[in-house]
């Protein structure tokens, strides 16, 4: 700011000290933001008694930090102090805890031992924008939703996660279909030093199932290389194969990092297969790669690289999930009406698609309601662990799968050094129906989804 151009007013008022220069906060945002734990996924341990002062609570394990914790939905009281703007007037603030409220489903409905919303024991709520009392040390959250009802037959996936779309067209009509793909950074681990890496490979990343759900997923493996210019993240599919089921053609994941690596591989998914190939110490000149001689040479000083110890890197599994028609509805800002007509709504779901990767957790189910019979994992509901800001806000920030290469480093606590350079492309789009890892390898792009 040029204090030339200001009046003597002007310049008292820069020159003043203000609470927000101290702590980066505005005044609005002080106890908000210093005391907010973000969106909280809890596993359910137990319900608290409903004759407390704040009713019924949930105490269980906060699926992000493995701690124990008991959370409260915010009364009227709690709420318009946490929640609603302090510099406002106190009925004001009243009057907008109450509204909100009083369209909330209550912690009873989740306890219940039967009904749409009951959450057991080990299930899994989600809890919005949890914050901590600093008066009584009480953890509260504004609003609750049930991710996993059914422990056994549904389960909770955490991790970073992409929204995406694609248009399809089935009897001459367009149609828009949603997919995600994860990254389950917590379980990423550096091959090199970690025993047997090929073993490690096939039996957490390529077994063609996602740790702790046996169930059938479309899985790949994301390798992160650290290079001169920065994390690169490169993604191998798992090899597939057709099969039929109820009369449809359907892709299964072959098991084993053996199979993924044993197929045609060019461009991006040559990249990944040359990493992991490093890693595993299978030769150079077994793969099927193809690529100009200057891009077969520079994949080359990767694999030495990488094999040599020279490039740090870490691995971790990933997939691609679909999506149940209802939450779908959800992403494309629509929702069902009573006659089961999905109209144009104001969702939450919106704001997530499109945007990159952001940090969160899925309730999937993998055994259906209808038959009985194991499924390919389907989200039934998401959530990110912050609230995410729009995506035409300034403070938007796109993440991709680079960035998640960078967490993962930071997940295994590898040190990002090396002298080694190599020409290689960034990071891409994985696990799409239209990647070029799945050419000719494809999986069925729209299985199908119903319960």
């Amino acid at each position: 700011m040029n204090k030339a151009k200001l009046s003597d007013d002007e310049e008292r008022k820069a020159d003043m000290v203000k609470l927000s220069d101290l702590t980066g906060k505005k005044g609005s945002e002080w106890r908000s933001n210093d005391a907010t734990h973000g969106n909280v996924h809890m596993r359910v341990e137990a319900y608290t008694p409903a004759d407390g002062p704040d009713g019924v609570g949930v105490q269980g394990v906060d699926l992000r930090t493995g701690k124990e914790i008991t959370v409260y939905l915010a009364n009227a009281e709690q709420f318009a102090k946490l929640y609603t703007d302090p510099t406002a007037d106190q009925s004001v603030r009243e009057q907008e805890a109450k509204k909100i409220i009083a369209n909330r489903p209550p912690l009873d409905e989740f306890a219940a031992k039967r009904g749409n919303r009951a959450v057991p024991s080990d299930g899994v709520i989600a809890f919005a924008d949890v914050r901590q009392d600093y008066d009584s040390g009480k953890l509260y959250s504004r609003w609750a939703q049930g991710m996993v009802h059914i422990p056994g037959d549904e389960a909770a996936l955490t991790g970073m996660f992409e929204v995406r779309t694609k248009v399809g067209q089935a009897n001459g009509e367009k149609f828009t279909s949603t997919y995600v793909n994860y990254a389950d950074v917590k379980n990423a681990f550096d091959p090199m030093s970690n025993g047997d890496a090929k073993a490690r490979l096939d039996g957490e990343i390529f077994s063609g199932k996602l740790p702790g759900i046996a169930a059938p997923a479309r899985t790949s493996g994301l390798i992160a290389v650290k290079l001169d210019e920065g994390v690169r993240t490169f993604a191998l599919s798992g090899a597939k194969k057709a099969t039929t089921q109820n009369g449809r053609k359907v892709w299964e994941t072959i098991p084993g990092i053996d199979a993924a690596l044993d197929r045609e591989h060019r461009d991006y998914s040559a990249i990944a297969a040359t990493a992991f190939a490093a890693v595993i110490g299978k030769p150079f000149d077994s793969l099927k790669i193809t690529g100009e001689p200057e891009q077969l040479a520079a994949m080359k000083a990767l694999y030495d690289g990488i094999r040599d110890g020279f490039l740090p890197v870490v691995v971790m599994p990933s997939a691609v999930l679909s999506v149940s028609k209802f939450q779908t509805a959800d992403f494309l800002g629509k929702k069902f009406n009573k006659e089961g007509v999905a109209i144009e709504a104001k969702t939450a779901g919106v704001n997530l698609v499109d945007r990159g990767y952001f940090s969160g957790a899925v309730g999937v189910r993998f055994v259906s309601q209808r038959t009985g019979e194991t499924v390919e994992p389907i989200i039934k509901a998401i959530d990110s662990d912050v609230r995410l800001p729009s995506k035409k806000s300034d403070a938007f920030q796109k993440l991709d799968l680079s960035a998640v290469g960078e967490i993962a480093f930071d997940e295994v606590g590898k040190a990002l050094t090396h002298d080694a350079t190599h020409d290689l492309a960034a990071s891409h789009d994985h696990g799409g129906p239209d990647a070029d890892d799945d050419l000719n390898h494809g999986f069925d792009p729209a299985p199908d989804v119903s319960f």
